[in-house]
């Protein structure tokens, strides 16, 4: 069974999300690395029961309104590989300095640990008056 730390009860509504980069590091000042977030999201919206209502990409945190019956799954699938392919690009970029500063505050190699922290935030959206007359449709990318 996959460890998660997302308690996900509704899986109906939306759940607002951030996701943050491990000692804030700015990850996604680099196109690349925010083209690699922005293929992930959509490959989930083609490919998966995975709908993205918004997204906000800024340097060291996305935050993310979405729905999916398997949330925690869709989201821990979707760290995990962004992070890989993240790393993967900082090693073909030779980024020796960021590659560092991720080793450093995770304590790991950076070959086991992604780069995304394991406590993101989620947040039940069904309640909120905002949500229902902001967001009409889903978002494009």
């Amino acid at each position: 069974m996959s460890r998660s730390r997302y308690r996900i009860y509704e899986t109906h509504y939306p759940y607002f999300l951030t996701l943050t980069i491990n000692n804030w590091t700015p990850l996604f000042t680099r196109p690349a690395t925010t083209k690699i977030i922005l293929d992930a999201l959509q490959y989930r919206r083609e490919n998966r029961e995975f709908t993205l209502h918004a997204y906000v990409i800024l340097e060291n945190h996305i935050h993310l309104i979405a729905q999916s019956e398997q949330l925690d799954k869709e989201m821990a699938s979707f760290k995990s590989w962004t992070a890989r392919q993240i790393i993967d690009m900082l090693k073909t970029l030779n980024a020796k300095r960021v590659l560092k500063q991720l080793v450093f505050f995770l304590n790991y190699t950076i070959e086991s640990k992604t780069s995304l922290k394991e406590n993101s935030k989620l947040h039940l959206l069904f309640k909120s008056k905002w949500y229902f007359s902001s967001l009409n449709s889903p978002c494009s990318l």
